[in-house]
């Protein structure tokens, strides 16, 4: 049974075990933040901070530095302590940060990244964090950004779904962080793909009213898919769109739905990958 398990019972919390990585930067507080909001009773919250060494002997130098690293994981904890949410942290030396953190995450439920900008095209050449996360994670990939004043992450949420095996992954996701936030829903189905399935789009919809106890706002709409969430996403001011994820990577993510969203959202975009995913 989908869709955070129709409903009914004790709310449990959307993730069991969340890894969030930090670097100290302001868009690394964002991603601290909110993988505390998406936090429950029982969730295990660990931030990373990966430290990278380049040169060799006298000319070796790290990405961060020791003071920066620990008063970045100091200022999560404390955050993660004001909320009553027990949490861990550590710092990791890689030469890579993007394959550790990724690495790191694969026994979690979810990686929280921070989203620094920057283009599709670049991201995708240069390897950013975040565009490391959405393709290659093994774990649902939440892609940090800021919401607007006395608003949380959680607050509203518009999930896609073609009414594909893929969507329906994030149409369970929403499902468990909306009951347990009490969140706005809105379900966006546009014209189904080869992947899609149009009767399943139904029952989608069916599923999360069952779930949150309450019917979702619906809307159908025809186009490009990313273009159609990308705009109700800032029609609607939503605080986080959720996506499936086909597990395309390279330059063939480049036409990737969720791909595009995580890039281009004026919001936070949660990219549902299967768990145990190898891309």
């Amino acid at each position: 049974m989908t869709a955070s398990e129709r409903g009914g019972g004790e709310v449990r919390p959307a993730f069991a075990r969340i890894v969030c990585g930090v670097d100290g930067s302001r868009s690394g507080r964002v991603a601290a933040e909110q993988a505390i909001a998406l936090c429950g009773a029982g969730t295990a919250l660990s931030f990373v901070c990966v430290r990278e060494a380049r040169g060799a002997g006298a000319t070796r130098q790290a990405t961060i530095t020791t003071e920066r690293a620990d008063s970045a994981l100091a200022e999560a904890l404390e955050a993660a302590h004001d909320a009553r949410i027990d949490a861990t942290a550590e710092v990791l030396p890689g030469h890579d940060p993007r394959s550790t953190l990724v690495e790191v995450s694969s026994r979690a439920d979810l990686l929280v990244v921070a989203s620094h900008g920057g283009s599709r095209a670049g991201g995708i050449a240069l390897g950013s964090t975040a565009t490391a996360a959405v393709h290659r994670a093994r774990v649902p990939v939440l892609v940090a950004r800021p919401t607007p004043d006395g608003t949380r992450v959680t607050d509203s949420i518009l999930v896609a779904t073609d009414g594909s095996p893929d969507a329906a992954r994030a149409v369970d996701l929403t499902a468990r962080i909306a009951r347990a936030a009490q969140a706005r829903v809105y379900v966006l189905s546009v014209d189904p793909g080869p992947h899609g399935d149009p009767s399943q789009i139904a029952v989608d919809t069916v599923d999360l009213t069952a779930a949150l106890g309450r019917e979702p706002t619906s809307l159908r709409l025809s186009g490009h898919p990313d273009e159609r969430i990308v705009e109700i996403a800032v029609n609607e001011r939503v605080t986080l769109v959720a996506v499936g994820s086909r597990g395309l990577t390279g330059i063939r993510a480049l036409g990737s739905v969720s791909e595009r969203v995580a890039h281009r959202a004026p919001c936070s975009v949660l990219v549902a990958r299967t768990k145990g995913d190898r891309t």
